[in-house]
Formats: structure tokens, sequence, C-alpha cells
């Protein structure tokens, strides 16, 4: 399980005597943006499920919330669909978007279990094969590299989201569909 060359290299768990530390890494600064009048999720193709994988623990475990959509549209749209009129975003490589899923999934949220960095990149991985139409993670992992096609977003309500957040879409611009994920577990 060597880290691929479309891998960003993943911030490492510190443990100490009196306690642990567990870094998100960098991330892009988000802008406000106002999002469309409206829009409707459709039936979900498998990637709302992948991204609420990464989420899990969070409210089975803990005291947190998660939703995801599919629409037809773009990455906005996909955000609207979930509540706000307005956010704060940042497009996104697919470093950045690895980066974040991976913390994300590794957690356990304020009161679950940590799951570990292993597991949060595997869970990462299948988000990105079911964004790309795989039914699971392909054999090959280098072709999983193609999702740096994707258009990736992080985004925010803009409010304190507690301790434990992910905010994330990604568009399909080739096929018109897009998701997007809201997740909080407050601490």
């Amino acid at each position: 399980m060597s880290l691929q060359s479309w891998e960003p290299p993943y911030p490492t768990a510190v443990y100490r005597s009196d306690g642990a530390d567990f870094p998100e890494g960098e991330r892009s600064p988000l802008t406000w943006t106002d999002l469309p009048p409206s829009a409707t999720s459709v039936d979900d193709e498998g990637v709302g499920e992948a991204l609420m994988a990464l989420v899990r623990p969070w409210w089975d475990e803990s005291s947190g919330h998660a939703d995801a959509v599919q629409v037809d549209g773009d990455a906005r749209a996909a955000i609207r669909a979930l509540g706000p009129h307005r956010v704060r975003l940042a497009g996104v490589g697919l470093s950045e978007a690895l980066s974040a899923m991976v913390w994300t999934g590794a957690s356990g949220g304020a009161f679950g279990n940590r799951r570990g960095t292993p597991v949060g990149r595997s869970l990462a991985w299948l988000v990105l094969a079911s964004a790309l139409g795989y039914s699971e993670v392909p054999d090959d992992p280098a072709l999983l590299a193609e999702a740096a096609e994707l258009q990736w977003f992080l985004w925010d309500p803009g409010d304190a989201t507690g301790g434990w957040a992910l905010h994330l879409a990604v568009e399909d611009p080739t096929d018109g569909v897009a998701w997007a994920v809201s997740a909080v577990d407050m601490a």
C-alpha cells in the first residue's frame, strides 16, 4: 500500500503521553459566493453513499449529522440542494480534496473511535472510484488518477461548524452531474 504518485502526503497523527493531535493539513482560503436560486436532488448513483461512509462514525458513535446529495448540474447546484443560499467556497485540486477526505474518514468525530489514516484513505479511494463510475475500487489504483479531471470544491456555510466538519462538492462537467456532502460533529 504505497503512496500513489497522484496522492498528496497525508498529515501524520502525533501521539503524546498527554494526548494526540490529528492535523488537517493546509486548506485553501474560502470566498463567499451566492448559490443558484434552487436545485433539486436526483437519485444517487453511489457517490453520496461513499461520501456518507467517510463520516459514518460521526452519527453512529457521536453526536454528528450528515447529508449528501446528487444533482443534475454543477457543484454549486449540489451545495444549494443541501439548503444554503450562500456559502464560502474554494475550487481545489484532487490532492487537497483527498487530504480532506482522508482526514475525515480517519476521524471518529467528537466521541467515536478514531479509525486511522489507512481506513480514511480506503474510504476516500471509494469516493474517487464511485465518482468515476466504478462499483468498487479498481485493482489498478492508477486508474483513480482520472479523478483529477473532476472539479473538486471545499465549502462551508460560514458559521461556526464545530470541531469536526466536512463540506465537499465534486462535479463531473462531462456528464453534467455533481455531488455534495455536509457533515458536522459538534465537540
